[in-house]
């Protein structure tokens, strides 16, 4: 019965009780003696739309055990078949509700991982102008422009900013925040979906774990600085902890493919 129930769908339903009215709808027509008069098969409708309904006006009304036998089947199916309807609709738009709620929730993961690269950006290219005194900086949210100027000079900024971390509690402590913050948006978007996609949730939990593992590390100042550089150079720069230089944002990829398993369910 479970299995029967899970295949049925408002659709399914609603074709299923338009199906049965005229299904009796043909029965009636073709009936000489079931009802108090011969119909055509338009006022047979329109009979069967009646009695499925319940509403009953009287008019034309059945005179034969069949025509009773008749009449009650097409009603108690009437009675069955909307209320399975109502229950499916109701199900179908609790579904997409929470669907909706959950591409709300992507958005403003979309969101967090915008901001985290914009501060992230303005931290380095901060400290970066403090040390040379330079004001030409890329814009926040442009990977590779941000990349070019971590290389720039033989690498001379990117240099700067390994050298500050160990040296600057503040710093990284700036850094830490904002990776927390974008971490706790991809938790809540992990607990309000539910994901089947292993490479999706190994992808999003691994920024849980190194988020906990980042504040497990605050005295381990050498360690968590090359962990904060490695995020440094993975999410702003394009370049993997294992020097893998990438022309996209997989982070937003990732975010969009999670977007995309929520959509195609709605």
């Amino acid at each position: 019965m479970t299995r029967f129930l899970s295949f049925l769908t408002w659709k399914k339903i609603l074709l299923g009780y338009f199906s049965v009215i005229f299904i009796f709808a043909a029965i009636y027509s073709s009936c000489n003696s079931c009802l108090n008069e011969q119909l055509g098969f338009s006022k047979s409708i329109y009979f069967s739309i009646v009695t499925i309904t319940t509403l009953g006006y009287g008019e034309i009304y059945p005179v034969s055990k069949f025509g009773f036998l008749l009449t009650s089947m097409e009603t108690l199916l009437g009675i069955a078949t909307f209320g399975l309807l109502l229950n499916e609709f109701t199900k179908y738009q609790s579904a997409r509700q929470e669907k909706l709620r959950q591409i709300k929730r992507i958005g403003q993961l979309k969101n967090a991982y915008h901001y985290f690269r914009v501060h992230i950006a303005d931290y380095c290219t901060t400290e970066i102008k403090s040390a040379t005194h330079k004001e030409k900086t890329p814009a926040p949210h442009d990977m590779m422009g941000f990349r070019e100027y971590l290389e720039a000079n033989n690498k001379v900024n990117i240099n700067i900013i390994k050298q500050i971390l160990p040296r600057n509690p503040s710093f990284r402590l700036m850094i830490m925040t904002e990776y927390k913050i974008y971490a706790r948006q991809i938790e809540l978007a992990c607990l309000s979906i539910n994901l089947h996609d292993t490479k999706l949730l190994d992808f999003f939990y691994s920024h849980i774990s190194q988020s906990v593992r980042l504040e497990g590390l605050s005295s381990a100042t050498e360690t968590l600085s090359e962990i904060i550089l490695n995020l440094i150079n993975d999410i702003m720069a394009g370049i993997s902890p294992d020097g893998i230089r990438r022309d996209h944002d997989v982070y937003m990829d990732y975010i969009n493919s999670l977007e995309s398993h929520v959509r195609k369910e709605l």
